[in-house]
């Protein structure tokens, strides 16, 4: 049997690399999106796969659910998460290596102190 024969063996063995890749990524925006579109192609090939693979589908159609909530909680977290424009340029250097979302968490986490010129800030 030809693994690759049909339209339908595609759609798997492409579900399946995209769900593959998700485990590689890093970012979890990404993994999660391409977890969504793993499972939506996962779909089809049980769709056409033929048999009873009802119980396959809803499982995949919930994981769906639950990464398309999270990719919304992710995508309005990062929107509303801002660095003050005047200090940006300022934030970015002293913190290289974190993104603006990254930045703007630490500054809603930290809180500001006025310091005299020659307190210990840290020791």
């Amino acid at each position: 049997m030809n693994y690759l024969s049909s339209s339908n063996e595609i759609f798997g063995h492409v579900a399946y690399a995209c769900l593959a890749l998700s485990y590689i990524l890093t970012n979890i925006f990404w993994l999660r999106v391409m977890a969504v579109i793993a499972l939506f192609l996962e779909i089809i090939y049980f769709h056409y796969s033929g048999g009873d693979l009802i119980t396959g589908i809803g499982w995949s159609v919930l994981f769906i659910l639950i990464n398309i909530y999270q990719i919304y909680w992710l995508v309005s977290e990062r929107m509303s998460l801002k660095i003050p424009k005047a200090e940006a340029p300022l934030l970015r250097a002293a913190l290289a290596g974190l993104n603006d979302a990254q930045i703007s968490r630490i500054l809603k986490a930290a809180s500001w102190k006025d310091c005299a010129p020659g307190d210990v800030l840290m020791t």
